[in-house]
């Protein structure tokens, strides 16, 4: 199962005269078919509310995108122990906080798109060492610090 929203979401779960969505209730959805849903991209809506914790009950879901849209707030906790997760896409939203080293134990991202948000702090080193991870885009943040790279770097992110 697929579900694809675009701009279709701001006409019908947003009240049309607010410019900014501020949720999508995940609530809305059957049990069963959150938890066969595959693909969510939420791209392109002015959603402006924070990502819920309750997206961790698509137990399926391969592909998140909710780039292009004003999420505020950090990135759940829940997202990264989704087992089946491989390609997120949050850019060019207003997302804050630390990637903390924890997540990157239990993810199987091959796909990660972070930039034009205002993530803080050190960013993990530990991420480069993922055989699966092949794309990552952290630009345009408030990053600080270095990266120390050690012998297991994945040199496939470099290209």
């Amino acid at each position: 199962m697929q579900l694809v929203w675009h701009q279709l979401l701001q006409e019908q779960h947003c009240h049309k005269n607010k410019s900014v969505c501020n949720s999508i209730d995940v609530h809305s959805f059957e049990k069963e078919e959150l938890k066969a849903l595959q693909r969510l991209i939420l791209s392109n809506n002015k959603l402006g509310s924070s990502i819920s914790m309750e997206i961790a009950n698509a137990f399926s879901l391969k592909e998140l995108n909710m780039s292009k849209n004003e999420l505020k707030g950090s990135i759940p906790s829940t997202i990264w122990a989704m087992k089946n997760l491989n390609f997120l896409d949050l850019n060019n939203n207003k997302l804050t906080g630390s990637i903390g080293d924890d997540f990157f134990d239990t993810t199987s991202l091959s796909t990660l798109y972070l930039s034009q948000n205002k993530f803080a702090g050190s960013f993990p080193s530990k991420i480069f060492n993922s055989s699966l991870l092949t794309k990552l885009n952290i630009s345009n943040n408030l990053f600080e610090g270095s990266i120390v790279l050690d012998s297991s770097f994945n040199s496939s992110l470099c290209k």
